[in-house]
């Protein structure tokens, strides 16, 4: 089932090469699925508990958006994310707030 928040494959490898490669076992779990289901989690607003079973397991995804909270993954990955935008838009005026 597709939901909106659902990234598509063109979208998904562009964050992909953002985000730090998996230094386990490569391929367990979809790093796709992984981050539709944080970017359910976040736009709905629900437990990560109740996320819908066409994710992974709930505890995979919270780990690991844990995980890239607290190394600051998710802030350089917006960071270069809006950056490209400005870029591609020729907005010069980048303002970084802390």
């Amino acid at each position: 089932m597709a939901y909106t928040t659902d990234l598509t494959l063109a979208q998904f490898e562009v964050l992909d090469e953002l985000l730090p490669k998996s230094k386990t076992r490569k391929g367990f779990v979809s790093k796709h699925l992984v981050v539709n289901g944080i970017l359910y989690q976040l736009k709905n607003g629900c437990q990560w508990r109740d996320l819908p079973t066409d994710f992974p397991q709930w505890h995979t995804a919270y780990s690991q958006f844990r995980r890239w909270r607290l190394d600051g993954t998710w802030e350089e990955v917006l960071k270069i994310l809006a950056k490209t935008e400005r870029e591609k838009h020729k907005k010069t005026n980048i303002r970084v707030y802390s």
